[in-house]
């Protein structure tokens, strides 16, 4: 699948956040040669973060590692007529990336723009559970994959930016 997604995420305290995610994902079966229309998807999920050091000196290399524990439920329905057996599953991904945010002048200065960047990369788990209008079941193959991330930060409490998890042979 390929989706993009708006986030909307509140921290409940500073290492807790509960976030949501509304978007499009479009699937690709494994006989056809394109995707197919974007069909609406859907996300709710907690980040934690576990561990944080601020880097001080070198100055060069100021900014933040962090190590955090990301869970997430997203569920699909591609109920499209173009679909000869249109299916829909429910996805639950862990992942528990390293991350290192550098900040633009300093963690402090709020009023900076862009105000930092957050690099991230890490294990990746999926638990896929689907089925097609035939009735037909399926799962992964393999559900350990890997993940990336970059976000932007344009404010201390606004981000743009992308996901890429990998999964080698997702279904079978």
């Amino acid at each position: 699948t390929r989706e993009a997604s708006f986030f909307l995420g509140c921290d409940l305290t500073g290492w807790l956040t509960l976030f949501g995610t509304a978007g499009a994902a479009e699937f690709k079966p494994k006989e056809s040669k394109s995707h197919g229309k974007s069909q609406f998807k859907w996300s709710a999920g907690a980040q934690a973060n576990l561990w944080r050091a601020d880097i001080v000196d070198p100055e060069f290399l100021a900014g933040t590692l962090m190590f955090r524990a990301i869970a997430e439920y997203a569920a699909y329905n591609f109920d499209d007529p173009s679909y000869s057996s249109a299916p829909e599953w429910s996805d639950i991904r862990v992942a528990l990336p390293f991350s290192y945010e550098l900040y633009v002048d300093n963690q402090d200065n709020i009023s900076q723009t862009p105000y930092s960047l957050l690099l991230s990369a890490g294990p990746a788990l999926s638990i896929l559970d689907g089925s097609t209008k035939g009735d037909v079941s399926f799962s992964e193959k393999r559900n350990l994959g890997v993940m990336g991330a970059a976000d932007i930060y344009l404010a201390h409490n606004l981000s743009i930016g992308f996901l890429v998890l990998y999964f080698d042979q997702a279904t079978m």
